[in-house]
């Protein structure tokens, strides 16, 4: 979570459940840099969970400063920084608000130098800002981080900490530079709108991110293409990848069911049964599965607004969720879609009223379709947009909101 501004916020970062492998070597998981909060009323980070162990800038030899900017406003205790763990915290000596002050499970590394936080992250491709992508580059990192692992469990038998600790850090570099190098080629590769989208790159660099979440996107992309049973062999990898849970592992299994139950079925008109196990995974504990259950429900009305976990004195109730029977939210198809000219919006579920406006966003947030409508079937036309993803926002007249995926082809 990087170069964000949190303003005004109960909590500025909330962190809970698993965000971090910390038992693997090295370690992964969840980094804060870079991050400025102002007039937090109780947190400015709260974490109650697993992130990864060391916070702060991966360099090639150790960690720099994390960078980020404290507003020392919360409501003490640990309104800095409250952590139900332990990980070590790098932050600059002499940086403005930089040090955390009130603060629980840390280990505090004051460094000399500053976090200079360049930008990084931009609209693909982001070649043009010194991004590194493809093959040739996460190779040589790739290398690079097998020879230092492999001198660190050496360092480990011979009882050399001193050594151990530094081909540790020099590892966790290269293998953060990989994840990067990962990420941003297949950024690169989902933006091409010119180019022939090879299935085979696409997946390679999708295995690349090496995650869990990225194998559920994986198995997520063989289903969309019509192949279950390719689907769930990813599922069923899981285990030998990963060091999962015993929550982790039904999860996996329960997702393998979530995609078995949908198989030829229309995602907007789905079977009552289908949509009763919808219900029972979205109220069930917290995984992959409930958020894509909650997702899909959500093209059915359902609303899941989130409830921050503060611990059980500080805990609001949860608010009460209509099923699906019940809800007056209306929900809207789109068709054809993908589209290549005009896209038609109809709505589909109960109470479904008037829609008012119709918004379209690209992936980076640009508004690049706006109208007004009170017809029962608007379109929109999509001709001069590129291809790719888009988002729709529709509002009716009791100002219910509706949202969804346009995918425009060229």
């Amino acid at each position: 979570i990087r170069r964000n501004t949190f303003d005004n916020l109960l909590v500025s970062n909330l962190a809970t459940l698993k965000n971090a492998s910390p038992n693997l070597i090295p370690p992964r998981g969840l980094f804060y840099e870079c991050n400025t909060s102002t007039s937090t009323d109780r947190y400015d980070f709260f974490v109650n969970g697993a992130i990864h162990p060391v916070q702060g800038k991966p360099d090639p030899n150790s960690f720099g400063p994390a960078g980020n900017v404290f507003s020392y406003a919360g409501v003490a205790p640990d309104r800095d920084f409250s952590n139900s763990g332990t990980v070590r915290y790098h932050y600059h000596a002499l940086g403005i608000n930089e040090e955390p002050l009130d603060y629980s499970g840390l280990m505090l590394r004051a460094e000399p130098n500053a976090n200079a936080c360049e930008q990084k992250y931009c609209a693909p491709p982001c070649t043009s800002e010194g991004r590194q992508t493809g093959t040739i580059p996460y190779n040589l990192h790739r290398d690079t981080f097998l020879v230092a692992l492999a001198a660190y469990q050496t360092a480990v038998q011979n009882n050399d900490t001193l050594t151990a600790n530094a081909k540790r850090a020099n590892a966790a570099y290269h293998q953060w530079r990989m994840d990067d190098i990962a990420t941003a080629s297949l950024s690169t590769i989902l933006s091409d709108t010119v180019s022939a989208l090879s299935s085979d790159t696409l997946i390679e660099w999708m295995t690349r991110q090496r995650s869990i979440g990225a194998h559920y996107e994986l198995a997520g992309y063989y289903y969309g293409r019509g192949s279950l049973s390719a689907a769930l062999d990813v599922l069923d990898e899981l285990p030998n990848l990963f060091d999962l849970t015993t929550a982790e592992a039904e999860d996996a299994g329960i997702f393998a069911d979530l995609l078995t139950g949908m198989d030829g079925q229309n995602v907007y008109d789905l079977s009552q049964g289908m949509i009763d196990d919808l219900e029972v995974w979205a109220d069930g504990p917290d995984g992959y599965t409930k958020a894509i259950a909650q997702n899909i429900l959500t093209l059915y009305g359902r609303d899941f607004p989130p409830l921050p976990d503060l611990g059980e004195e500080e805990r609001p109730a949860a608010p009460e969720t209509s099923k699906v029977a019940d809800v007056k939210t209306p929900s809207f198809r789109v068709y054809p879609n993908p589209v290549r000219g005009q896209a038609t919006f109809e709505a589909t579920g109960p109470g479904q009223g008037k829609m008012l406006s119709l918004r379209l966003t690209n992936m980076t947030g640009d508004v690049v379709r706006q109208m007004e409508s009170t017809m029962p079937k608007p379109t929109i036309d999509t001709q001069g947009l590129p291809g790719g993803i888009y988002f729709y926002e529709i509002r009716n007249e009791r100002n219910a909101v509706s949202r969804g995926k346009l995918i425009i082809q060229k």
